[in-house]
């Protein structure tokens, strides 16, 4: 949903990624914020620079990916988005201490490969939507997917040690000044040369879209990630890639060029190898319960609890 709207606002000369972005933050600080004291107040269980690191992370990768859509087309930046995949199991590994199999190393690989074979197509069959330049517009999906692994499985961190609504809140209390003053440096003259009426008046439905989409989409991760992990999340995302392409077809009347499907059977075959073991943080560690290892832990605890890694706890 957020590609077709970056799209068309891409199409239609409206080229202001971090404002779009910024939207979506004043809404998650609003909107969390209540439902966080609805519910009981704001529980905060880590310190106010680890939310503040996550925003910062988050807003980036948000504006590498729009920003993207003005330099490659739109199924390239879909399908670009399964290189966060590699890095988020290359950041589980190393920070979460997560067990990979190598039927996971596999699945993951042959992902890669499809990956490369997308770049390629880009370069010797670009398509119709294929932007003012699709190498750099693929660099800033390459750069924006590592962005988006570091905010993810910092996430996956957070929201299972606090509650998840006061995590949304932090994410746009911090998120918002960040990618306002982005906006204000970076967007402001594209800001002011959208003429918002007459004839772009469909673009305020556009922006509209975008950003009820994103905030959407940020609520539904936040509780996917109480329940699963980053890497299994991002693997679920791509998915979305297939109404990505009919989106493509339908509204820019643009196929995607045909090493687009080759390149999507890998990414699916990858999955499916991936997806055929269980999930790394439910291999199992222990006789009594499954977790995954973190730093300084190393089994459950005497009554057979599974032992959770925590962001550093907040002074009290």
């Amino acid at each position: 949903g957020t590609g077709v709207f970056s799209s068309k606002l891409a199409a239609g000369g409206v080229n202001i990624p971090t404002t779009q972005s910024f939207l979506n933050y004043v809404l998650l600080a609003g909107f969390g914020g209540v439902l966080a004291l609805k519910n009981g107040g704001m529980r905060l269980q880590s310190p106010w620079w680890g939310y503040a690191v996550i925003a910062v992370l988050d807003v980036e990768a948000n504006a590498l990916a729009v920003l993207a859509y003005q330099y490659t087309s739109v199924t390239s930046v879909l399908l670009l988005d399964c290189f966060t995949i590699v890095c988020c199991m290359i950041l589980s590994r190393v920070f979460l201490r997560a067990q990979y199999l190598s039927t996971h190393l596999v699945g993951v690989f042959i992902c890669f490969v499809g990956l490369l074979i997308l770049v390629l197509s880009d370069v010797l069959q670009p398509p119709r939507d294929a932007g003012k330049d699709r190498l750099f517009g693929d660099a800033l999906c390459l750069l924006a997917s590592f962005l988006y692994a570091c905010s993810n499985v910092a996430q996956e961190v957070a929201v299972k040690q606090s509650d998840r609504l006061t995590f949304l809140a932090m994410l746009g209390f911090f998120g918002a000044p960040v990618s306002g003053i982005q906006a204000a440096i970076f967007d402001r003259s594209a800001v002011a040369q959208v003429p918002w009426t007459d004839d772009h008046g469909a673009d305020i439905w556009l922006l509209f879209g975008f950003v009820a989409t994103l905030h959407t989409m940020y609520h539904l991760t936040s509780l996917y990630l109480t329940l699963d992990d980053a890497t299994f999340l991002n693997l679920s995302l791509l998915t979305s890639d297939v109404w990505g392409v009919v989106a493509s077809v339908l509204l820019f009347h643009t196929p995607p060029p045909s090493l687009y499907f080759v390149a999507f059977f890998f990414i699916l075959v990858g999955l499916w190898i991936y997806g055929y073991q269980p999930l790394p943080t439910a291999l199992e560690q222990h006789q009594d319960c499954l977790v995954t290892l973190q730093p300084g832990f190393d089994e459950c605890d005497t009554e057979g609890r599974c032992v959770v890694f925590s962001m550093p706890s907040a002074p009290s």
